[in-house]
């Protein structure tokens, strides 16, 4: 099972600004910890249905809910999230989390596993 498939580049865009605005705002990052895919959807992420995501220390895992999917019910989705880095003005990290912006993005890459 594919997540995020034909919209991969969409998803990094979207969810490099999502990070970039958690980095920004300590009640939205609270937010996103408690409710990762609420604010997912907020941020206009459309996530596949079935599919739970959760922050787990610096990893996004999404497990999908459905027992079709792998003999144990369960397959995971990990998405390293980039700490905050150094060096990076509130300037830029307001640029980076626009939604006008879609040339920069921070590097995400969604990792499948049974």
């Amino acid at each position: 099972m594919q997540i995020f498939s034909e919209e991969s580049q969409e998803f990094q865009i979207i969810l490099s600004q999502i990070i970039a605005k958690t980095w920004l705002d300590e009640d939205l990052n609270s937010r996103f910890l408690a409710n990762t895919n609420v604010v997912l959807e907020e941020n206009g992420l459309p996530l596949p249905g079935g599919v739970e995501f959760q922050v787990k220390g610096n990893i996004l895992v999404g497990t999908s809910k459905s027992a079709s999917d792998s003999s144990t019910g369960e397959v995971i989705y990990e998405i390293p999230l980039p700490t905050k880095p150094t060096g990076l003005t509130e300037q830029v990290l307001q640029s980076w989390a626009s939604e006008d912006n879609s040339e920069m993005s921070i590097d995400v890459h969604c990792r499948g596993s049974m």
